[in-house]
């Protein structure tokens, strides 16, 4: 238990249940964060990392937001819910309008 003489715990990583969003690797090797709705990889961020640089997605790109409510422990199969958004500039910014996503596994484009 803590207070025993241990060092203080640090912050756990998160739980594989728990990711808030997959990263897809594009061809150039630039790092997208996405969530996945109707079986397509929509943005988590308005920001992709590339190796020396970022860059922010056109503006209007739709882009999708993890609902809080949604990460709920051991119910991996219950589908989740994401808030609909546009990029404006670096920002996600969302409205009213929800559907269901996932969070993706990590992938890379297979094309060279």
């Amino acid at each position: 238990p803590p207070g025993c003489g241990d060092p203080s715990p640090t912050t756990p990583a998160a739980k594989p249940g728990e990711r808030k969003y997959g990263v897809f690797i594009d061809g150039k090797e630039c790092r997208h964060k996405v969530l996945s709705s109707y079986q397509k990889l929509q943005l988590a961020s308005c920001v992709i990392q590339c190796r020396k640089y970022n860059k922010t997605a056109p503006f209007g790109t739709q882009c999708l937001k993890l609902m809080k409510d949604s990460l709920q422990e051991r119910q991996d199969s219950a589908p989740t819910m994401c808030r609909v958004g546009r990029c404006v500039g670096l920002r996600c910014v969302t409205g009213p309008t929800t559907q269901k996503c996932s969070v993706p596994k990590n992938s890379r484009d297979k094309r060279e």
